[in-house]
């Protein structure tokens, strides 16, 4: 569940990035690019959404794994 809420946050986030960049497209040099590049992250995130959650996961079990290291390398 916390996987998908993560998910929804990231995506929440580029939706919010890609509006903001589409109010200063004209103002700024190089928006247009940001404004292609973000549009195409979030198109790639619905496309490969299992793979995102899968991805995001292994990165959580990476963590636990190193922070549990720690614990049982300091825990005398």
């Amino acid at each position: 569940m916390r996987i998908v809420l993560l998910c929804q946050a990231f995506t929440d986030f580029l939706e919010y990035l890609l509006l903001q960049l589409y109010r200063l497209r004209d103002k700024f040099l190089n928006t247009s690019s940001r404004l292609q590049t973000t549009a195409s992250l979030l198109a790639e995130i619905v496309d490969h959404g299992d793979q995102v959650q899968s991805a995001v996961k292994q990165i959580i079990l990476d963590r636990i794994q190193i922070t549990a290291m720690e614990i049982t390398s300091i825990t005398p």
